[in-house]
């Protein structure tokens, strides 16, 4: 008769051997075996001194939505690509070492990734060579506005809760972050009722956001940070007291964030430009370890 597939989670080899008289029904990736009852690797990551501060038994950085692990040996930290017309999500590669956004025509991309299957290859190097990354591409504001949208839901919020205000230059969209021509920064928060408004300059796709953690990390800083305080009915004023509160419970929250160290140096390096003040010892300490 035919013989039974053992290839199943992930792609995986489910071993089902009997070790010391009990069924193991572990999955074999190669560097480790993974207990999917634990949810858990049976042994520590050989490579576990690249993330000292993370336990070895981890699985894609606790994030598995986010990160991938291919042979239980570090996580992959894969490209991320959306379409140029509409900004829709396509997909990720198999990157080992990056984590960037890439955009990439819809048509270019399923052509790949479905002759890749075919032929049983990995699509990364040629999906990378046929993307864009942002600072390379000029994007509508609708575009944007779904890459944004993504990332606001990747990093654990609602876009139920948010809203715009008419006086600003934005795309004026209900429950959508918005893009806009009128900050010197990367992003702003403001109460719009009961609504939040969060928006993100339309240059900031061009610098400093690159990657995906750059995206996650910003908006822990405007509604993980000032939207947590305007929901909670703390007042904002022009006051520089208030200021220096509101915006360093924002920024220690976002570098004290696991999105943080996988930002990108350029991102890094704004951040402490425009909010160094209130981080101190220790952005000095995660930029020197996690540039």
């Amino acid at each position: 008769g035919a013989s039974k597939n053992k290839l199943l989670y992930n792609g995986k080899e489910f071993q089902d051997d009997v070790l010391a008289g009990s069924k193991i029904d572990w999955f074999d990736y190669g560097a480790r075996m993974y207990d999917p009852e634990l949810g858990r690797w049976m042994v520590m990551d050989p490579l576990a001194a690249l993330a000292a501060n993370w336990t070895p038994y981890r699985y894609g950085f606790c994030s598995p939505l986010l990160n991938i692990d291919i042979k239980g040996l570090y996580e992959n930290r894969p490209n991320d690509y959306f379409d140029r017309l509409t900004g829709k999500f396509l997909g990720r590669d198999m990157d080992k070492y990056n984590d960037n956004v890439l955009i990439i025509d819809r048509i270019n991309y399923n052509l790949i990734t479905e002759t890749s299957k075919i032929l049983n290859q990995d699509p990364t190097e040629i999906l990378k060579l046929s993307a864009k990354n942002l600072s390379e591409i000029r994007l509508t504001d609708n575009t944007k506005v779904e890459i944004a949208n993504y990332y606001y839901q990747l990093a654990g919020y609602n876009l139920n809760e948010l809203s715009f205000n008419p006086k600003y230059n934005h795309t004026r969209s209900e429950n959508s972050v918005q893009i806009t021509d009128r900050l010197q920064g990367i992003a702003t928060t403001d109460l719009i009722g009961k609504k939040l408004e969060i928006a993100i300059d339309y240059a900031a796709f061009h610098r400093p956001l690159f990657n995906r953690w750059d995206f996650i990390n910003t908006f822990i800083h405007e509604r993980g940070g000032h939207g947590a305080d305007f929901l909670k009915g703390i007042i904002y004023s022009n006051n520089q007291n208030v200021i220096d509160a509101w915006e360093s419970r924002a920024t220690n929250l976002q570098v004290n964030h696991e999105s943080w160290i996988k930002t990108s140096s350029s991102y890094k390096q704004h951040i402490f430009n425009v909010y160094g003040s209130y981080i101190g010892d220790k952005y000095n300490y995660f930029f020197k370890y996690f540039p």
